[in-house]
């Protein structure tokens, strides 16, 4: 991993290329702060490697920025890749800046696979990251259960964007396959919370494919695609949710099921919610519940809402 010298000595323009990583995804434990959980393929943390704790960054230099992770291959872990930068204040110039996941094009993308267990009593991310500013997650090729693992039994996100104001990120081109395991956690394929509080940044989650199934859920909800981020332009667009299977006829399976889901609210944004297809989306259950394709929330006056040419088939 990558950890700090000190508040003003950051791990910066570093390269993981052409690595791979094997580990044990029976280690689920949470890390003290600011770790994630469980093994780890490759961490980049705000904290000092003689320390489990927060670094109180006071110079960009102190930040971990400019870093490169490409073409690795990384399994039987419980969290795949995880950044964790610091929570820098307005104008964010402190924090972790332009980290890149997976680079351009598919050859620079890096495969998460067989992560988490169905033993697991954490979340499982194959990529985990917060307060991250500028940040890349592309061409990544991510699946929990290639059939030599077991689905995760517990919280399980493909990628978890967690938390970062006013950040501008992009998630793009992204094929991932998400097996929940559990009866009542969540599953989410693509999850986003980084943009909030609009200053003239973009998210971006375009061109992604995005299947799986959830066979095991009683009450629990998926999301293949769910944005809550309120940046100023959120584009999520051109993406493929293409075969999804909740619970099983021994369940009760009333969980909502949303491929595409977005609650971004805020009159000085725009949501551009175009081109994707949804399509073979199925469930059973004993009792049945919610399915929608494309959800998003009724917003606010002045926000600008586009959803334009998106096929929903199939369900």
């Amino acid at each position: 991993g990558l950890f700090k010298a000190s508040a003003t000595n950051g791990c910066q323009n570093n390269v993981i290329r052409n690595c791979t990583i094997t580990l044990s995804n029976l280690n689920s434990t949470a890390w003290t702060a600011p770790g994630h959980f469980g093994a780890t393929g490759i961490a980049v943390l705000n904290s000092l490697n003689t320390a489990a704790s927060n670094v109180t960054v006071t110079a960009a230099s102190g930040a971990n920025s400019n870093n490169q992770i490409h073409s690795n291959t990384i399994q039987n872990c419980h969290s795949g890749l995880v950044l964790v930068g610091y929570a820098a204040p307005s104008p964010f110039s402190l924090g972790d800046t332009n980290n890149d996941v997976g680079g351009t094009s598919i050859a620079t993308g890096n495969a998460i696979i067989n992560f988490g267990s169905t033993a697991a009593a954490t979340q499982a991310s194959g990529i985990f990251a917060s307060n991250q500013w500028g940040s890349n997650y592309s061409f990544n090729t991510i699946n929990n259960n290639t059939g030599s693992n077991t689905n995760h039994g517990n919280v399980l996100r493909g990628i978890f964007l967690s938390t970062a104001t006013s950040a501008s990120v992009t998630c793009n081109n992204n094929d991932i396959t998400i097996h929940g395991g559990g009866t009542t956690f969540q599953v989410s394929g693509i999850e986003n919370t980084f943009g909030l509080t609009p200053a003239g940044n973009t998210v971006d989650i375009n061109n992604n494919s995005i299947t799986g199934d959830y066979l095991t859920a009683t009450t629990g909800t998926s999301y293949l695609i769910y944005n809550t981020a309120t940046a100023t332009t959120v584009n999520i667009q051109n993406n493929t949710i293409d075969g999804f299977s909740y619970s099983g006829a021994a369940n009760t399976g009333t969980g909502t099921l949303y491929p595409i889901y977005n609650t971004a609210s805020n009159a000085a944004i725009t949501c551009n919610i175009s081109g994707n297809l949804v399509t073979n989306i199925s469930r059973v259950g004993t009792t049945g519940g919610t399915t929608i394709g494309i959800y998003c929330s009724g917003g606010i006056s002045g926000m600008g809402v586009n959803l334009t040419g998106n096929t929903v088939s199939n369900m």
